[in-house]
């Protein structure tokens, strides 16, 4: 087959959602089939990818900025241009080439790219998918303009590929008769965590946190909150935070808690890292933390970073949303306290530090859990089957 897959995101290196769908093509090129990566619009801001070229490979998946410009220019009018050339670089790889595309895996919210890219696909006969790993306008307060978007726009798919069981059902009544779901949960290179803990005997021990700091998203507040209150018990434990704030807001935030909470020597933050020192840090760790609140958007995601932590081996310590309850028990592949109990969180962070036995046997379970349903060449296997099944049906 070959197959399209448009990315309205920074690539190579970005947030959860880019490096899914990076498991999705390279997964599917290792199964022998013809996969492009197409970014339409320059997504890329700072210091994010800087250096790469508008098209090329990474780990040998082909990419294409069809805007042919990598990082977002400066002025509206810059920006709404390089827009139309993406748009029209879109065109070209779709429908003007001697080889047929045979599907288009769409990752967009943006109603307008959805309605070109249906347009551009019906002229080849070729079949739309979408991915889907958030709520629809989970951040949005209800409108017209949504109701009629969550009622009809899905329906411009031939199948979606859903993270979670609880937007598995969500979509059900929404998508076209002859459409399709397919639930592929959260991914992870397993490989990749596949290394020796370097962390000296003399080095203090620490506890991470990776992603955007946003406290409504990660609960990142009772991660500090928690800290300052186990390290009467460990007053040598240290949090490391990596991650790249979506927000500068979210960090002034964090920032100012940390003076607070007088934790100004207990916290570092790293800021956004490579991924090779990523997967380093993680392995490193003695506990890998998540404090999710109780929200809508937390009881339809499944945080890609949970797949990621379980690849370590290490203890992980959660709370109980998200579609995380369906695979994970508490004290069995990692620990999970309640959403938003500050106290529980601290309480099972302190027993799993003075528990490392049987911490260090939870995370073993969650390294086999994480082995065997979560990584990415397992879960890609179906969507091959899926977006096949789709090709032959009328």
């Amino acid at each position: 087959m070959e197959i399209k897959i448009i990315l309205n995101e920074p690539y190579p290196q970005g947030m959860a959602v880019t490096n899914r769908i990076h498991y999705y093509a390279k997964g599917l090129q290792s199964f022998g089939h013809g996969v492009e990566l197409l970014i339409p619009k320059p997504r890329n801001k700072g210091t994010l990818n800087v250096g790469i070229a508008p098209s090329g490979q990474y780990e040998g998946v082909p990419y294409t900025y069809t805007c042919r410009r990598t990082h977002k220019p400066k002025g509206f009018l810059a920006y709404r241009y390089y827009d139309l050339r993406g748009y029209l670089g879109l065109a070209r790889k779709l429908v003007f080439t001697r080889t047929k595309t045979d599907a288009v895996l769409l990752v967009s919210n943006d109603l307008l790219h959805i309605l070109l890219v249906k347009c551009l696909c019906s002229l080849r006969g070729t079949r739309l998918f979408q991915e889907k790993s958030e709520f629809p306008f989970f951040n949005q307060k209800k409108t017209r303009y949504k109701q009629l978007y969550v009622n009809y726009v899905f329906q411009l798919f031939d199948g979606i590929i859903v993270i979670s069981n609880e937007l598995r059902n969500y979509f059900s009544s929404r998508i076209h008769p002859r459409g399709g779901l397919l639930l592929i949960p959260s991914l992870v290179d397993t490989r990749e965590f596949n290394q020796t803990k370097t962390t000296s005997p003399e080095t203090a021990p620490y506890v991470a946190y990776a992603g955007n700091f946003d406290d409504g998203k990660d609960g990142v507040f009772t991660l500090l909150q928690a800290l300052a209150l186990v390290r009467k018990k460990h007053p040598g434990l240290r949090l490391v935070m990596a991650g790249r704030p979506t927000n500068p807001r979210d960090l002034e935030l964090v920032e100012r808690l940390i003076r607070e909470l007088h934790l100004e020597d207990a916290v570092t933050i790293t800021g956004y890292i490579e991924r090779r020192e990523l997967v380093e840090l993680l392995i490193n760790a003695s506990v890998l933390l998540l404090a999710k609140p109780a929200s809508e958007q937390s009881s339809y995601n499944f945080p890609s970073k949970v797949a990621e932590y379980l690849a370590t081996g290490n203890p992980v310590l959660l709370t109980s949303v998200s579609a995380t309850s369906s695979y994970l028990s508490d004290g069995c592949e990692a620990y999970i306290t309640p959403p938003g109990n500050v106290e529980a969180y601290a309480q099972k962070l302190d027993y799993i530090l003075q528990n490392k036995k049987e911490a260090s046997a939870v995370g073993e379970r969650g390294r086999a859990l994480a082995q065997r349903e979560f990584d990415y060449l397992n879960q890609v296997k179906k969507i091959e089957r899926f977006i096949a099944e789709r090709l032959h049906h009328e």
